[in-house]
């Protein structure tokens, strides 16, 4: 999970603007809906822009399948958590471990994860009962072609 974070981090320097998505209907704020319930990563990718051509690489299908499993929980004391699943890497790995700690901020749009004392903030596309979407975007000039890569994360909500 966290090297997921990190992946998506790498490939993300610049955060472009971002839009806040309908709710879903629910009645719940963005913050109380993250803590409701886990989070399982279910989708992730790359899509690299040069000169307008894109291309889109599957970062979630070459993740090991003993991560694929791997559950956020976005707890109230504003920590999060990181459960291995069913499937551990490691046997010996703990089945829960602090991630470190997680924020909402401008005006709740956007989602900064802070661990071992670096800190990403991602933009919030979607944020509803059953699905949260993150995504960061990075442009830069190299040779003096324009890229832009936008990482994206798709989380789904188990109970």
């Amino acid at each position: 999970m966290k090297k997921l974070f990190l992946s998506a981090a790498a490939v993300t320097l610049l955060f472009a603007s971002c839009k806040k998505d309908d709710d879903g209907g629910s009645s719940l704020n963005r913050k109380d809906q993250l803590m409701t319930g886990k989070w399982k990563i279910t989708a992730a990718t790359v899509t690299s822009t040069i000169s307008g051509v894109s291309t889109t690489q599957d970062i979630f299908g070459l993740t090991d399948e003993c991560n694929k499993d791997d559950l956020s929980i976005f707890k109230s004391d504003m920590h999060l958590i990181t459960d291995a699943g069913a499937v551990k890497c490691n046997s010996n790995d703990p089945q829960q471990e602090d991630a470190g700690t997680w924020a909402l901020t401008d005006n709740d749009t956007k989602l900064a994860i802070t661990e071992s004392g670096s800190t990403e903030s991602s933009n919030i596309d979607q944020l509803d009962g059953s699905t949260l979407k993150i995504s960061n975007t990075e442009t830069m000039t190299q040779g003096g072609f324009t890229v832009t890569n936008k990482s994206s994360i798709t989380f789904t909500h188990v109970n």
